[in-house]
Parts: structure tokens; C-alpha cells; sequence
């Protein structure tokens, strides 16, 4: 690690200046308007099958959530790279989110998006969040949804859980989450609630109880919970209604990273 790269060394001048970025992290591209014009040259290329894209439009609607392999996937931006990127950006004192600042983070995040519309007609909403997960310091984050009533009704939508998803049934806020290494239960992988076991999905959870508390009233109700590892370049999906969380791997497992985007109904 370059001493002089990392954050604590930075002034105003270099944090905003595209050269600093590049030399953070040389295997990826900052403003490059030849890399941008590639990747604009192939729109209306196939990110994934339609017939992948309708399985998972399927799961989604039937579990709050899917899943897809590094196999059915193809991806404008090389996973790898983003991978090594963010883990640059962390040993020089960046969040894992700054992997936004380069213009690969946002090929994945348009591949992303052309993934999401096919699957649930939902638009890319720029609701992008990168993640490192060392096992030996950190774990994954405990179970939560992605929004609550608290979250949509400052944005004038009716406090009623129904408001938050389409006549048909899709969800108007839909995570992929892209796994830019192997996600395994050893390094910490997400697992999910379906939603048949869900009671407050659909309906709501209620003020004074806990939703976990209600899923799991007997010790039957924990067989119904879903792990779901993904190799390199594979992703997950999942509804803001779907109760999910990232397990506590083994210390002595390898970090890994991922890039989480969010579409959201237009």
C-alpha cells in the first residue's frame, strides 16, 4: 500500500480530482469516455436470458426473493476487477461504496438495471451500495427489511403495505445484490424468509411486535429459512419486504465483496 494514497493523506484538491482515483485503483476507469462509449456500444445486448429473467420474476413473486448463477449471467464490466478495486479502496481507508466513483461500478449497475426491467419492469433507481465482509473483524448485517412504512410515507405513498407493490403483484422496490467474490455460508452468504412464512410481508408488521418473533414461534418455523451462496458474478434478488440478513462466517474464511443496486418503480 502507497502510503501517500491512502485516505488519511488526502487533501480537498486530490479527493476531487479524477487522477487520484485512477492511481487508487489503475485497473479501473474514472471519466473514460472510450470505456463509457464501449459500454454504450452494447445496449441491446442479452445481461441474461429471458427465460432466466422470467424464473426469477416468478420466485420473486411466489418468495420475495431469487437467485442467479455466474453462468447466466454476462457482464460489461469484469467482475474481478471490481472485486480487487474495492478491496483497494478498503486497505487505502475508503468505503467500499467509493467503488461508484469508477465507471465499471456503474456498467454492472446499468447491466443491473436492463436485468431488473426484464425481470420486474422496475427502473434503476441509483440506490447503490458496495460491501466488504472480512470475516476475522466483520459479519454480515442482521435481519431487517429494506423498508417500513417510516420509509415510503414521507415520499407521499399511503401507509398501507399494498401501496408498495404493483396490480400485478411485483414489488416497486426490487434489490439485486452481485456478488463480486464467492459468497459461502464459511465467509458469510444471505439468507431469506419466503414469503409464505412471512406473515407481515403483505400485511405489515405491527407496532408492538417483533416480526422475527412471529415468524419463528417453534422451532419448525427455522427450517424455513433460505441460504442463498452465489459464486463470482452471480446475484441475488430480493423484495423491500423480504426479511433477510448476512450469516457470521468462520474467521479464518476469506473476505468477500458485493455491489448491491436497488430499482424502484418509476
Amino acid at each position: 500500500m502507497a502510503a501517500e494514497l491512502h485516505a488519511s493523506a488526502q487533501t480537498q484538491e486530490s479527493i476531487f480530482s479524477a487522477s487520484y482515483w485512477r492511481q487508487l485503483c489503475p485497473e479501473l476507469h474514472v471519466e473514460d469516455k472510450s470505456f463509457q462509449a464501449e459500454v454504450l456500444a452494447r445496449d441491446g445486448r442479452s445481461v441474461a436470458a429471458v427465460s432466466d429473467c422470467r424464473e426469477v420474476r416468478a420466485r420473486i413473486l411466489e418468495e420475495g426473493f431469487a437467485a442467479l448463477s455466474p453462468a447466466q449471467l454476462s457482464w460489461t464490466a469484469p467482475v474481478g476487477r471490481l472485486a480487487q478495486g474495492v478491496l483497494q479502496l478498503e486497505q487505502h481507508g475508503w468505503p467500499a461504496t467509493f467503488i461508484a466513483l469508477y465507471d465499471e461500478a456503474w456498467a454492472m449497475a446499468r447491466d443491473a438495471g436492463a436485468v431488473m426491467r426484464e425481470a420486474t419492469g422496475n427502473s434503476l433507481c441509483m440506490d447503490v451500495v458496495g460491501f466488504l465482509v472480512r470475516p476475522s473483524q466483520t459479519k454480515g448485517f442482521s435481519p431487517h427489511r429494506d423498508r417500513q412504512p417510516e420509509d415510503w410515507t414521507p415520499k407521499g405513498v399511503p401507509p398501507e403495505t399494498s401501496a408498495t407493490f404493483k396490480a400485478d403483484g411485483m414489488a416497486k422496490y426490487v434489490t439485486l445484490w452481485a456478488a463480486l467474490t464467492d459468497a459461502t455460508p464459511e465467509n458469510s452468504c444471505l439468507h431469506f424468509v419466503p414469503r409464505s412464512s412471512d406473515p407481515g410481508y403483505s400485511a405489515g408488521d405491527p407496532d408492538d411486535g417483533d416480526p422475527m418473533l412471529r415468524i419463528f414461534q417453534d422451532k419448525a418455523a427455522f427450517q424455513t429459512i433460505r441460504s442463498a451462496p452465489v459464486a463470482a458474478g452471480g446475484c441475488t434478488f430480493h423484495t423491500h419486504r423480504t426479511i433477510h440478513w448476512g450469516s457470521k462466517g468462520r474467521r479464518t474464511a476469506l473476505q468477500h465483496g458485493g455491489l448491491r443496486a436497488a430499482v424502484l418503480l418509476p
